[in-house]
């Protein structure tokens, strides 16, 4: 039987988290290894195996790969929360696309969280489930479970 593990976080701990993911999304969507360096804890644990330096190499990869962040015209960043292990750890969601305004119609960026790529406009997603210690990233996972609200989930227990 697998456990789940809640941590509980005071009020200002949960301001100081939200404005750091949404920093996080920031430095994400400008490609900025630096920004995203000083955020992580020196001593977290990154993607199930790596410590910083390796997890900022693998940032750097997602950023400037062929198909990379870097080369889109569109990013999208959607919120919700994982399940299983470390269920409600905020999860974000990152989608970036060749979509072009002037030729695609607005239907197909703005998807609603969780919802596949979209491959007509070459469209790609990750998922990162974070952890926090002393005002920094902790941990980031990549989240096999996730659900954009835990609203149904506290009415039906």
């Amino acid at each position: 039987m697998k456990n789940s593990t809640i941590v509980k976080v005071s009020e200002d701990e949960k301001l100081q988290n939200t404005n750091l993911l949404r920093v996080f999304s920031n430095a994400f969507a400008a490609n900025d290894i630096v920004n995203i360096q000083n955020m992580l804890h020196d001593h977290g644990i990154y993607f199930g195996k790596m410590n910083k330096m390796k997890a900022i190499g693998y940032f750097h990869k997602l950023f400037f790969a062929e198909d990379g962040v870097h080369s889109k015209f569109n990013i999208d960043i959607n919120r919700g929360f994982a399940l299983g292990h470390f269920s409600g750890q905020e999860v974000l969601e990152f989608r970036w696309s060749d979509f072009d305004p002037f030729i695609n119609p607005p239907t197909e960026i703005m998807k609603p969280f969780g919802t596949k790529e979209n491959k007509a406009i070459n469209e790609k997603i990750i998922r990162f489930a974070f952890s926090f210690k002393e005002g920094k990233i902790y941990s980031i996972s990549i989240p096999d479970k996730f659900i954009d609200s835990l609203s149904d989930l506290i009415v039906n227990n």
